[in-house]
């Protein structure tokens, strides 16, 4: 399983940025169907539309805001603070590839599943945490792709504004079905 995982992230890696885009849509767009389907099956009670107030939706600026917003909250400022640890701690002792692997691992597992709680309750974990984990593989694609092309960006502002822009892409389309479905 190990390597399966491995290979569809160096295929993620390799592929256009609008490629990587229009397949985590479809990612998300069936994902959130059939999560949602089984919940409802199940009587739970989940918020699918967390921004419904028509002023909010019908607003341009305020999708990007918040998306840039959610982005530093739940993935910037988490890695920010891990990146710093680590670098701390690695100036004292030797820190493996493993062990820094297994930190990530921790802050985009721990960071997306209170993404997704804070949406709604605990059956969002199963819509917007998940959510969160492909919004964490568009920062670290970034993040990735400007340390191999040896880009300093100590403050990581490009994989936040990686991940904010196809955050963005992925409200803006939810919010035009969401308002599309109750016309």
């Amino acid at each position: 399983m190990k390597q399966t995982v491995l290979n569809y992230w160096s295929k993620f890696m390799e592929m256009n940025i609008i490629k990587a885009y229009l397949l985590a849509l479809v990612f998300h767009f069936v994902w959130t169907v059939f999560i949602g389907v089984i919940l409802l099956a199940f009587g739970a009670e989940f918020s699918q539309h967390v921004a419904s107030d028509s002023a909010f939706t019908n607003s341009l600026f305020l999708i990007p805001c918040c998306a840039i917003a959610e982005e530093m909250l739940f993935r910037w400022g988490p890695f920010l603070l891990l990146f710093t640890i680590l670098g701390v701690i690695a100036k004292f002792v030797t820190i493996s590839e493993k062990t820094k692997l297994y930190a990530i691992l921790s802050v985009v597992a721990v960071s997306s599943v209170i993404f997704g709680y804070v949406h709604g309750n605990v059956f969002n974990i199963l819509i917007q945490g998940v959510s969160g984990v492909v919004f964490c593989m568009f920062y670290f694609r970034t993040l990735i792709k400007n340390k191999e092309a040896g880009k300093k960006d100590k403050y990581q502002l490009r994989p936040l504004m990686s991940s904010s822009c196809y955050h963005t892409f992925v409200n803006s389309v939810l919010i035009f079905l969401w308002i599309r479905e109750t016309r």
